[in-house]
């Protein structure tokens, strides 16, 4: 569950509650930089090769180490451009561990 009051609900200076799509557009619209406790991700994660790191896991550990966060994947994080991603490639499981 996401958290009720986020970088986006500042910004966009509506109440503590749900982030909706909506949201998530018009903050990209207006090029909100990232910040300690925002993530732009262009693309899903993919799960850790051998010789590579898990790159979502020490995304979220560092948010969690701090006051949290959104990690916010499908807005390419150069130039806030939203993208969108591709359902059929989530992967739950990966995400859960």
């Amino acid at each position: 569950m996401a958290r009720s009051w986020t970088r986006l609900h500042e910004h966009l200076g509506v109440p503590p509650g749900p982030v909706s799509f909506d949201m998530v557009a018009q903050a990209a619209a207006d090029r909100l930089a990232e910040s300690d406790d925002l993530d732009w991700k262009e693309h899903l994660p993919q799960p850790p090769r051998e010789g590579r790191c898990n790159e979502l896991a020490k995304d979220v550990a560092a948010m969690a180490n701090t006051r949290g966060g959104l990690i916010i994947f499908g807005v390419r994080d150069a130039t806030c451009e939203l993208v969108g991603i591709d359902p059929d490639e989530v992967n739950i499981e990966q995400y859960a561990q």
